[in-house]
């Protein structure tokens, strides 16, 4: 069976943790995932989960505690990049108890003065997609960036398969200049509890939904040489039809049947998807069965998800959306590990490294 094969990447060895970082009296750069959900309100614009910007604390706090002279906290919100990252000021400065200068607009000089070290030793960038060399990977934004630091460390897993600017070309430019680069406490603890889902002997299923199709269906496909049994809900049975790659497969792939209205599987589905799950080691949950937010379309998704925490010896649970409906069905803990990332767990899973992994390694 595939779960008997076991598929250790070793990346973790080639990756530096900034436990081993010598930070002190060094401006440092932590590329952090600002891409928080947030919602109009009548008062404004409001943070709606926390989570990505929770996980970076404790690696910038262990940065300043360890003698820092700065840390330079960089990221982008929304995949336009058309809203500041002023908005997250006030909460980076509750969660980390620190003043945080905002910069709008920012160039190598700005970066090299150290005139910061005066408002506080915390420095929040503006949007990073406000410029186009970002998602261009542009070595000519990446030594811009690199003006602001001695110190790279990227504590952005759940952006790490895109390979863009201050993920890619930033951490190379760094190194090329003999820099110090490397991964934030929680970067680290991804690539351990991803690839431990490979160290397990055993039967091991994968669970893909939601609603991003094209690339959700894409890893189903590649990822079902690896599992034993790949389950397909959400939007994307429909969006699958008609594909020959999923009939080539057989019952490697078992392809969710919807309800009439679409917006929960149903529930002949639940019970097989339920009976997978029931006799297997490994659970992996990558998005949800079907429209969980309303109580008449949450079946699917809360029974998949009850069943993955009761049963399997190892169960992880990947992307926001999935940790969303954890918290809303199950108590997090009863999942042995959560990812911030969706995509790129799954791209992990699938190649064993990400883009943002490779240009960090030693």
């Amino acid at each position: 069976m595939c779960g008997a094969k076991r598929r250790s990447f070793d990346m973790r060895k080639k990756l530096i943790s900034v436990n081993d970082l010598n930070v002190s009296g060094e401006s440092v750069i932590v590329r952090a995932d600002l891409d928080v959900p947030v919602e109009e309100t009548p008062d404004g614009v409001r943070v709606v989960d926390e989570q990505r910007i929770k996980v970076a604390v404790p690696t910038v706090r262990e940065i300043l505690d360890r003698g820092a002279k700065r840390v330079v906290i960089i990221g982008h919100m929304g995949a336009d990049g058309k809203r500041s990252t002023s908005l997250l000021q006030p909460l980076l400065e509750n969660l980390l108890g620190e003043v945080v200068s905002f910069e709008r607009k920012f160039n190598l000089d700005r970066g090299m003065d150290g005139g910061f070290q005066e408002k506080g030793r915390v420095v929040l960038l503006e949007n990073l997609r406000l410029y186009s060399g970002e998602k261009e990977n542009d070595p000519e934004f990446a030594s811009v960036l690199s003006g602001w630091g001695g110190v790279y460390v990227n504590e952005a897993f759940g952006v790490s398969h895109r390979a863009h600017a201050s993920v890619v070309a930033l951490p190379e430019k760094m190194r090329k200049e003999r820099k110090q680069v490397g991964v934030g406490l929680r970067f680290d603890q991804e690539v351990f509890n991803l690839d431990k889902i490979w160290q397990i002997q055993g039967y091991k299923v994968l669970i893909v939904g939601g609603a991003k199709a094209k690339d959700k269906l894409g890893y189903a496909i590649s990822l079902s040489s690896r599992f034993d049994r790949v389950l397909v809900g959400g939007r994307l049975p429909i969006e699958a039809q008609g594909s020959d790659e999923f009939e080539n497969l057989g019952d490697k792939v078992i392809m969710g049947k919807l309800r009439e209205d679409g917006l929960d599987i149903d529930e002949a589905t639940i019970s097989r998807f339920v009976e997978e799950i029931e006799k297997t080691k490994v659970a992996v949950v990558a998005g949800p069965m079907g429209k969980y937010e309303e109580a008449d379309s949450s079946k699917g998704t809360k029974d998949i998800i009850q069943a993955a925490a009761r049963y399997p010896m190892y169960s992880v649970g990947c992307g926001g959306d999935t940790a969303s409906a954890l918290a809303r069905f199950v108590s997090g803990a009863q999942f042995d590990w959560v990812s911030v990332g969706g995509g790129a767990a799954l791209e992990f899973l699938d190649k064993g490294n990400l883009p943002g992994m490779e240009a960090l390694s030693v």
